[in-house]
């Protein structure tokens, strides 16, 4: 019997592999939804591209296996991270205060990405989790 917290697991031949994960241990909490909100920073309407999950220096996971394809700084993600999962889809994890893995990194499910922080343009203690489809299916 497999237990599980979470996590999807699969059975293959003698190893277990995790399918897919959650982006922070224990309990989730969204803040804020994906969609058009009330920007509390622009004080004004925006789309709202991922879900913000609040995170007080946790450690932020993989939520499916893939590549690193960037792990970088910009003004309004603060540290993220870009995982190509190879199916057309990329995960981006934003406002890390610290990387833990590298461009170029194989990573699974579950593994470690980061370290949820308050880098970037936000206004809390958050990790913002986006989806994108990418040209590459």
């Amino acid at each position: 019997n497999l237990k599980n917290h979470g996590n999807f697991i699969i059975q293959s031949g003698l190893k277990q592999i995790k399918s897919v994960c959650l982006p922070l241990s224990g309990k989730l909490l969204v803040t804020s939804d994906f969609g058009v909100r009330f920007h509390p920073i622009l004080k004004r309407e925006s789309l709202h591209t991922g879900i913000d999950l609040k995170a007080d220096n946790e450690i932020v996971h993989a939520i499916a296996s893939g590549i690193i394809v960037r792990a970088d700084y910009d003004a309004r993600s603060g540290n993220f991270v870009v995982i190509n999962h190879g199916i057309g889809i990329e995960s981006i994890y934003c406002h890390l205060s610290k990387f833990l893995n590298k461009p170029g990194a194989i990573v699974l499910a579950g593994d470690e990405l980061g370290v949820s922080g308050e880098t970037g343009r936000q206004w809390g203690r958050i990790c913002i989790l986006q989806l994108k489809k990418t040209e590459n299916t």
